[in-house]
Order: structure tokens, then C-alpha cells, then sequence
């Protein structure tokens, strides 16, 4: 018998595949918005080609300073959002921003749409390079305390430029396309721009001894290593999977409840990875993406940050293509989970919730329990933390050590876990 894991409740963005719903937006006087932004304005310093940023990982996510006016924000390059968002929406007032009506806002996750509030026009300044836009986004995961970042910008920025994602150098360099090569050495890949402004690439898949090729969405705001949509209608599970249901990630309309395995193997072009740990959301929590139109590819699944950090990536959206230039020491593909612990995507006022405990991990073994809270990770208090402890307290490196402090049944314990994968791989 499969057990499914206990979903959270509440509704939360951790990035990736965000759109807005339905034909228009509703404004409070009786003319309409579009649904799909127009493309901001993208100026360049004259007489130059490139703009060069210095990024921040919090957990696998790209976070980045940008400023409006004399606030300074900080955003996170999400190639898997259709639309530019601000979380919180007290920046509407604070920008000095119009509110041009509502949008219902869709996304993966098994929970409802959001409503959210569009203002505009706004002018942000990434370093040297200046984005004008018509629109925003505002107020969309306003309740996830904690986060290091203010928003978001993913599509519209990146159609209008070729982005160049030094993991290494901790570097995001910003090219005008008619300027841009790419670089000798580098994998190309076609990719395809499609209507809801994200763009998806051709991959073989391997599981269980067959090879199919399907469509993925690249997304920089997914933590995993690769999804492919379960069910009925999407690809087959692997032999190689956890005996349980899991949340296999968040959407923009919360928890993806699935499955989580091992396939043989994915191949970019002349790129092979063997023995990828995938996720493999259900139906429920994919319920929410926007529909494609009829001439466009059927997507079954993205390409997530674990395994775009082990490049230099260079996102040609202008041109359809991606390029990979594989860094010299890349970092190990993402185990999933090697502690066991389900938790939502940032901490509350006091911690992170234990909302459930894969059976037959390290948290199982040592009696961790849904409703438990974790108070502190190896004695740093987690109160309104973000996804950058998150991923230190679900995914630390086989082998690590974590000591934690958990509220039980309104006292205090200490419970020091050791983190093994969920999958023996080679």
C-alpha cells in the first residue's frame, strides 16, 4: 500500500511555471489588461555589449540586487515564470506604483489560483542595464516570511537578452543579442519560445532500459535535478522509486504531491547524466499550468537548477538556443532529500513544520513527527528563515551531521541526524 504524504496547506511560491489565468486581467474601470504582458524595454549603457551582476545562491536560487528609484530589491532569475512578480504588496505604495486591476495567477501546485494585484509602469535597474515595464505582478507569495528576495524576473527579461549564468564566478552577465557568440566548446541546444513566454528544449530520457524523447520547460526556479509529469498521461514511473507518495516540490499554487525515482539516463545533446534522482509530480499539482496552444510542443516536464549549475549556461531565448559549457569541478547532482523531512518552502514565526517524514530515512529513525517543529539547525535559530536554510536541513550532503532542536508535545529536544541519500547510485 502507497502512503501519500501529508500536503501543506498554505498557499506558497517557490518559483517556477507562473502565469496568469484566463483571457484578461480585471481592471476596477471597464477596460481590460492583456493576459500576457507586453516585453519590457530592455537599454543598455551605450556604447557597451554586456552588463556584468554579481548573483547570491539561496538554496540553487539565482538572487540578484536590483533597484527602483531609491529602493534596492532583490530578484531572482526564474526562467520558469512567464510573468515579472513583486511578493509583497506593500511595494505598490512604496514604488509609487498604479494599480491597474487583479489577475488570477496559476502555476503548479494542488492548491487554487491566486489572486494578485498588477500595477505599473515600473523602471528597474540591474546593474548598468535598465528594464522598462508596462507591468507587475504584486503580492504573490506574500506569505512566505523569511525569503531573502523581493521578486522575481524571468521571461520578458530574458527575451530581450542572452544570459550568460556563471556558477563559478558567482557572475550573470547580460549580452545584447546581435552581439552575442557563443562560446567555442559549448553544447547548443534548440530551444523553443513558447506563447506563455518560458522556453522548453528536446531530451532523451532513459527509464528502465527505454529511451523516449520529451519536451522540458528550462527552469531556473526549480531546486531538483529534473521532473517529468506523472499519471496516466505522462511518462512512465521507474522501477527504481520510493515506496511512498512524497511532495515532490512547490508551485506557484503549492505542494506537488508524486512520486520520486531514478532513471538511467538524461542526455543534452552530446551531455549524458547517468542515474538521475527525478521527481514525478501528479496530475493534481499540474492542474494549474497554462494550457499551450495546439502547435506547440506537449511538455512533460523541466529541467531544474541542480543540474543547470553544473554549467556555464548561456540562455539565448532571442535566438532559441542554449548553450552548456561544463564547469571544471561541477557539484554533485541533487539527492532529493537525504534527511527525510517534509517542510514547506520557508519557516514560520518560530521554525520549520515537520509536515510529514519519509518513511525509512534518517528522520524516521530517529522519531521525528508531523506537527513537530524545528526550532534551530545545528543551534542557529530558524524562526522566518528562508530557502537557503531549507535546503541545509533537506538536502545536506550525505554524510553531514545535523543537530536540531525540535518542540514536542510543548517541550525542547535535541535530535542529531546523519543525511544518506534516498537512492544507492553510482
Amino acid at each position: 500500500m502507497r502512503r501519500a504524504i501529508r500536503r501543506a496547506p498554505r498557499l506558497l511560491l517557490l518559483t517556477g511555471l507562473l502565469a496568469l489565468t484566463g483571457p484578461t486581467l480585471s481592471r476596477p474601470a471597464a477596460a481590460q489588461v492583456r493576459m500576457r504582458p507586453p516585453a519590457p524595454e530592455v537599454t543598455f549603457p551605450e556604447g557597451r555589449d554586456t552588463v556584468d551582476i554579481p548573483f547570491e545562491l539561496a538554496g540553487h536560487l539565482i538572487t540578484f540586487e536590483g533597484r527602483v528609484g531609491d529602493e534596492s530589491l532583490r530578484f531572482i532569475l526564474d526562467s520558469g515564470a512567464s510573468s515579472a512578480v513583486l511578493r509583497e504588496s506593500h511595494w505598490v505604495e512604496r514604488l509609487g506604483l498604479e494599480v491597474l486591476g487583479e489577475a488570477r495567477v496559476g502555476g503548479a501546485g494542488s492548491g487554487e489560483a491566486a489572486t494578485a494585484t498588477v500595477a505599473g509602469p515600473i523602471v528597474i535597474q540591474i546593474g548598468d542595464l535598465t528594464m522598462s515595464r508596462d507591468m507587475i505582478v504584486v503580492g504573490v507569495g506574500e506569505d512566505m516570511a523569511g525569503m531573502s528576495w523581493n521578486g522575481a524576473l524571468g521571461g520578458g527579461l530574458l527575451s530581450q537578452v542572452v544570459a550568460e549564468i556563471d556558477y563559478g564566478a558567482s557572475r550573470l552577465r547580460l549580452h545584447r543579442p546581435e552581439s552575442f557568440e557563443m562560446p567555442p566548446g559549448a553544447t547548443v541546444l534548440p530551444t523553443r519560445l513558447l506563447s506563455s513566454g518560458v522556453a522548453a528544449l528536446q531530451a532523451d530520457v532513459t527509464i528502465d532500459g527505454v529511451t523516449a524523447t520529451y519536451w522540458l520547460v528550462l527552469d531556473l526556479g526549480a531546486f531538483h535535478n529534473l521532473s517529468l509529469n506523472g499519471g496516466e498521461e505522462g511518462v512512465p514511473l521507474p522501477a527504481r522509486r520510493l515506496e511512498h507518495s512524497v511532495t515532490t516540490g512547490w508551485g506557484a499554487q503549492g505542494p506537488l504531491p508524486g512520486e520520486v525515482g531514478v532513471i538511467d539516463a538524461l542526455r543534452l545533446g552530446d551531455i549524458e547524466l547517468r542515474d538521475v534522482v527525478t521527481t514525478f509530480p501528479g496530475p493534481e499539482g499540474l492542474r494549474g499550468i497554462r494550457r499551450l496552444g495546439a502547435d506547440e510542443p506537449r511538455i512533460l516536464g523541466n529541467l531544474g537548477s541542480a543540474i543547470l549549475r553544473r554549467f556555464t549556461v548561456f540562455i539565448d531565448h532571442p535566438g532559441e538556443r542554449l548553450g552548456l559549457l561544463p564547469r571544471a569541478t561541477p557539484p554533485p547532482l541533487s539527492n532529493f532529500n537525504t534527511t527525510g523531512i517534509v517542510s514547506e518552502p520557508a519557516a514560520n514565526e518560530e521554525g520549520f513544520p515537520v509536515d510529514d517524514v519519509i518513511p525509512g530515512t534518517p528522520a524516521a529513525e530517529d522519531g521525528l513527527k508531523p506537527g513537530e517543529l524545528i526550532l534551530a539547525l545545528d543551534g542557529e535559530p530558524l524562526a522566518n528563515r528562508g530557502i537557503e536554510l531549507r535546503s541545509r536541513l533537506l538536502d545536506p550532503p550525505p554524510g553531514s551531521e545535523l543537530g536540531l532542536t525540535v518542540r514536542r508535545d510543548g517541550g525542547e529536544l535535541e535530535v542529531t541526524l546523519v543525511a544518506r541519500p534516498l537512492f544507492e547510485v553510482s
